[in-house]
């Protein structure tokens, strides 16, 4: 009996396994597909200022009942002075992971772990971002932190050590794929040595870079990146001279500059902070 019940079923998945490869064409130009449909959404519905005249992009979507929140500003590799190559890697990890307003590094792991909230924020050759994703239900809980990792991050001692270590050690692995060394010699051949893009971090680069001010202006460098650097998310406009921003920028209207600001521990943003 059982013999006859396994051959049954050896059978009958053969039978299948044959209907199953009937329907696969014997040329690739022969498989068929359901035409793809896509509508691309109208950017102008979607778009409204705030008003300080920021401008926003929101779509509704009702899938999950979760909040995506993305903020990009003005900023990147390109500000970063000579002698402070990787100034940009550090602070995208370090303005993370380094605590916020008046949260330790630890306290703001903590905090986003029990929201299971997802927080990144990120600096690159030509812009930086922040983002979130959230519960709906824990927005409003999720947007105060959030706002302070915008507006107030910390750049705890040991995790700005820890970012630098990790540049440190990608720089090790820098020539392990040719490919990378290719395109890295492609661009200095086309830009030249100069040309801030080619400009790379080495050891002594990164052990120059601390949370202190580079630049004289009594800001420290990790903060004009973050701060001064986003200043659409105060005015609208955006001052990208590194050099001069700590001092010069005035964000929030409240008539102080990016020094005051940081010196008295203010809101960059806030012109009721002061």
């Amino acid at each position: 009996m059982r013999r006859t019940t396994t051959l049954t079923v050896f059978l009958v998945l053969i039978a299948a396994t044959t209907a199953f490869t009937a329907d696969i064409p014997d040329r690739p130009e022969k498989l068929k597909f359901p035409e793809l449909t896509f509508d691309v959404p109208d950017a102008d519905a979607l778009r409204f200022e705030l008003q300080d005249g920021t401008p926003v992009y929101a779509k509704q979507d009702k899938q999950f009942p979760l909040v995506t929140i993305t903020v990009y500003f003005h900023g990147g590799r390109y500000l970063v002075p000579a002698g402070k190559e990787g100034l940009t890697a550090i602070t995208g990890a370090a303005w993370r992971s380094g605590g916020a307003g008046e949260r330790t590094a630890q306290e703001l792991d903590e905090e986003l772990d029990f929201l299971a909230a997802n927080l990144g924020t990120n600096i690159s050759d030509v812009y930086g971002s922040a983002s979130l994703n959230v519960l709906s239900k824990d927005l409003e809980e999720a947007m105060a932190i959030f706002m302070d990792v915008l507006t107030a991050p910390r750049f705890q001692q040991d995790r700005f050590d820890k970012a630098k270590e990790n540049v440190l050690q990608a720089m090790k692995q820098r020539n392990d794929d040719t490919a990378d060394i290719e395109a890295r010699e492609w661009n200095r051949l086309i830009f030249g040595d100069d040309f801030w893009q080619n400009r790379l971090a080495t050891k002594a680069s990164v052990d120059a870079i601390t949370t202190t001010d580079s630049d004289g202006d009594m800001v420290s460098d990790a903060w004009e990146l973050t701060q001064v650097g986003n200043a659409g998310l105060g005015t609208g406009t955006v001052n990208v001279d590194l050099m001069n921003i700590g001092k010069t920028t005035d964000s929030d209207g409240d008539g102080k500059g990016g020094q005051e600001e940081f010196l008295a521990d203010t809101d960059p943003f806030d012109p009721l902070d002061s």
